[in-house]
């Protein structure tokens, strides 16, 4: 398995939604390759500390603003 292949599927890894035989490869390359073992681990980490993060609040008309610019529709 090659670094870019590794890269595309570090998300899924993290999610745990990866096949049994794939993961496998997986951890062997981050076994051998120090790079893609760095950015695992830190992808790791960083998601890690951001369910730390307690979620705050937006208020309203910032919130109204913000989805007014991405044109999108606010949800609930």
């Amino acid at each position: 398995m090659k670094c870019l292949d590794v890269l595309a599927r570090l998300s899924d890894y993290l999610d745990q939604e990866v096949a049994g035989e794939i993961c496998k490869q997986l951890e062997e390359h981050f076994s051998a390759c120090e790079h893609c073992r760095l950015e695992v681990n830190t992808l790791r980490r960083t998601v890690e500390l951001y369910h730390t993060i307690p979620s705050s609040t937006v208020p309203g008309e910032v919130e109204e603003r913000l989805f007014r610019v991405l044109k999108m529709d606010r949800v609930g």
